[in-house]
């Protein structure tokens, strides 16, 4: 629908999208182990497993055992992948949630990315930056300009290192 308007014509699509991706890799850590990382479970089936999936055996292997990204390189343990980003953390005081053990403030990542890196990305379990791992909570709806579509990703700590 985008590429439709009458604007189409004035918008150089390579130069802003080369524009963006080196925008991002400017606030990207240098050290790849600072950086955010994607990763995917395995895909593993136990027999007989309980109503989680877990064995009741764990001595026993798996009857499969799949990477949990098929798109990505087979290597016998999760997997992980980095693709350019930006990311804005907040500490999030405000957003407290009331638990029974009382306030939990967790911390919080917006991470802004092209759909072309997104759909690498798209079906991971988890994300980590650095040594603290988040959970991804959702997607916002995708934002566009002309043919270049924005995703936005909210995720939430799980633990602090």
């Amino acid at each position: 629908m985008a590429k439709s308007s009458s604007f189409t014509s004035g918008f150089n699509e390579p130069a802003f999208r080369d524009a963006i991706l080196n925008t991002m890799l400017m606030g990207i850590p240098e050290d790849p182990n600072e950086r955010l990382t994607f990763w995917w479970r395995r895909d593993q089936t136990y027999s007989p497993d309980d109503a989680a999936g877990n064995p009741y055996d764990w001595t026993e292997p798996p009857i499969t055992d799949l990477p949990g990204n098929p798109k990505l390189p087979e290597k016998g343990v999760e997997q992980s992948l980095q693709v350019p980003y930006a990311l804005e953390f907040s500490a999030r005081p405000a957003g407290s949630s009331n638990t029974v053990f009382g306030e939990i403030d967790s911390s919080r990542a917006i991470v802004t990315m092209m759909e072309t890196d997104f759909k690498k990305i798209e079906t991971a379990d988890y994300a980590t930056v650095g040594d603290s791992r988040y959970r991804i909570q959702f997607d916002a709806p995708p934002v566009g300009l002309f043919g270049v579509t924005v995703w936005t990703l909210y995720l939430e700590a799980e633990d602090q290192a």
